[in-house]
């Protein structure tokens, strides 16, 4: 996939990382469309489980290390909500688009160079 004349823009990227916040995503995420065609990657998580959540952090910032990834606590429920921005997200997360996930076909391409 090309992004911005790169060839591999997201080389850096860990298979395993990538992995495990796909199926984070798929799961209990979702991505948000801001102005200038920035989005936001939401993962919502369990606080009593904050193993889960500093892993799901990390893969963040090691699949996308030009973003920030935070998290913060609901103010009134016992969950955690994971954020990072990013123009690419989109592109690491094909699944995404309109309506609910689990009515879309989730499928794997082979990316083109």
């Amino acid at each position: 996939m090309r992004c911005g004349g790169l060839r591999h823009p997201f080389a850096g990227a860990a298979v395993y990382e990538y992995a495990y916040l796909l199926g984070l995503y798929l799961g209990d995420g979702c991505l948000l469309k801001h102005p200038r065609g920035v989005y936001r990657l939401h993962v919502f998580l369990d606080s009593a489980y904050p193993v889960i959540a500093a892993e799901c952090e990390a893969a963040m910032r090691l699949v996308m290390p030009a973003s920030q990834a935070s998290c913060r606590r609901h103010p009134r429920w016992n969950m955690l909500n994971l954020v990072s921005y990013s123009t690419h997200w989109p592109h690491l997360f094909p699944q995404h688009g309109p309506g609910v996930k689990h009515e879309r076909e989730i499928a794997s391409s082979p990316g083109k160079n």
